[in-house]
């Protein structure tokens, strides 16, 4: 959406928090500028909070190649406050955006073929218009006017309604303004460009001329997908065929032995969860926002499928579906909680809804949703560490003579020997754990200790003996969602 909005608009308004100040969205934002070569002018927000720092801020903006005015460059900067109903050089913010008019000098022919830009597209939930398509567009080119055949990549309309963007409706839309376009065929692509066509018919081919070539397009990638896989398995089974030409015998007891050896290793590790999605959003362009982030999801504790998104509600035959499914997870971002899920509505099943208004938001409860549902890891704890002060012997045995650093050794539990970086065995276990002449259980930190460990001898002094156990915990996705 961000690189959406710097693509069309004429001149960019960055804002940046006094208080927070250059954050992951603010360079993502400065990229786009360059990327499109956008104008633009930097407003610092919030410069009546206590800890607002709008030096520190255009220090920051100086890093990632922002040089403001004030520093000897040629970005205007205007620190602005609206707290509390008082406003503070919101005027001198305007005569900015006046002056870099004038001097950029964004011009529209409103005489000329009606252009614009697709900025959200959703179906209507509410009122007459109910399940009706609708796109809100900025016009660029052109006076968008009742009656117009519009086109905006695969679908088209006839303009009936104009919505302003105070809700009244309107008979025409001068350029620079955007309107809300209600009974499109199909819904519209935010960010695709929506131009006038002179007939409904000729906007027809048009449309159609675009499905045929979309599909042409993915027939092609299918036969390349195709040609592909084939050619892996061609490879494949002449790799095979060699193999069992020439070593059959080792092959064979290979396999063998892996096929016991998968059988064993699936009797002790669960299977993964997994989850299917259904996500929906209010409008074309939400939703567009909530996928991209969905996309880097990645995790070794459980998968997720997406079923099912769209624009609007779920309708009851999708509902039903998802409560079907043991696995099943809905994401609602700003809309409607779903009425299913009303205490009243005697449903033995309730099914898991996420519903935000916020994508940062959105996310959260559903990286802690996953976390709560999961089942829980084993986690290796150490319960205690010594150092191996010296080596004796004790008739055929050698006992390693150790001095407790931290914690507590307990002689029931598995060790670790370590040396250096080096982990020399993983699960030892203790034969024998003796405090001066006494047999113990365990030996707590700063006293001295006699281990003699059933499988392991090759001991040296420095060596590092550490006591372990196992916790179950609640696992940590490791995900990093790229706003």
């Amino acid at each position: 959406m961000r690189e959406r909005g710097t693509q069309c608009t004429d001149i960019v308004i960055l804002i940046v928090a006094a208080d927070d100040g250059v954050m992951a969205q603010t360079e993502q934002c400065i990229q786009f500028i360059r990327k499109y070569n956008t104008p633009f002018i930097v407003a610092i927000t919030k410069i009546d909070k206590s800890n607002a720092d709008v030096e520190r801020v255009e220090l920051q903006l100086e890093e990632f190649g922002v040089d403001i005015e004030k520093r000897g460059g040629s970005v205007p900067c205007v620190p602005i406050s609206i707290y509390k109903g008082v406003a503070q050089n919101l005027e001198e913010l305007l005569d900015t955006i006046e002056t870099m008019a004038e001097i950029v000098g964004p011009t529209a022919d409103p005489t000329s073929r009606t252009e614009g830009v697709v900025i959200e597209a959703k179906t209507e939930t509410e009122g007459a218009q109910r399940n009706r398509k609708s796109a809100s567009v900025i016009v660029k080119q052109g006076t968008l006017d009742l009656g117009q055949v519009l086109v905006c990549g695969k679908t088209l309309t006839k303009v009936k309604t104009l919505v302003d963007e105070n809700g009244n409706r309107v008979s025409k839309v001068q350029p620079g303004r955007v309107a809300q376009i209600i009974g499109w065929k199909n819904l519209p692509d935010p960010g695709d460009y929506v131009v006038q066509i002179l007939s409904e018919q000729r906007a027809r081919e048009i449309v159609e001329k675009r499905e045929n070539y979309d599909k042409m397009v993915k027939d092609y990638e299918k036969s390349l997908e195709a040609e592909k896989i084939l050619k892996e398995e061609r490879k494949s089974y002449v790799e095979k065929r060699l193999n069992s030409d020439m070593h059959f015998a080792a092959y064979k007891l290979a396999n063998v032995r892996n096929y016991f050896e998968d059988f064993v290793n699936s009797k002790k590790v669960e299977k993964i969860p997994n989850y299917s999605l259904f996500v929906r959003a209010d409008n074309q362009g939400s939703l567009e926002a909530v996928m991209n982030v969905l996309k880097t999801f990645d995790s070794a504790f459980c998968t997720m499928v997406i079923v099912n998104t769209g624009v609007g509600p779920l309708s009851e035959n999708e509902l039903e579906y998802a409560k079907a499914l043991d696995d099943g997870l809905v994401l609602y971002f700003n809309l409607p909680a779903l009425p299913s899920q009303s205490k009243n509505s005697g449903d033995e099943k309730v099914l898991p809804v996420i519903n935000e208004s916020v994508i940062y938001s959105l996310i959260d409860k559903f990286t802690e949703y996953l976390e709560n549902s999961l089942p829980k890891v084993p986690l290796e704890v150490e319960m205690g560490e010594a150092v191996v002060k010296q080596t004796f012997k004790s008739g055929k045995d050698l006992i390693a003579g150790c001095k407790v650093t931290k914690g507590v050794l307990n002689r029931r539990l598995p060790f670790k020997i370590v040396r250096g970086d080096n982990v020399l065995s993983e699960t030892t276990n203790v034969t024998s754990l003796r405090h001066v002449k006494d047999v113990v259980d365990s030996v707590e930190a700063g006293k001295e200790c006699g281990i003699l460990f059933k499988d392991f001898t090759d001991f040296q002094v420095g060596d590092k003996v550490i006591c372990t156990d196992v916790e179950m915990h609640k696992p940590e996705l490791e995900w990093n969602p790229d706003f």
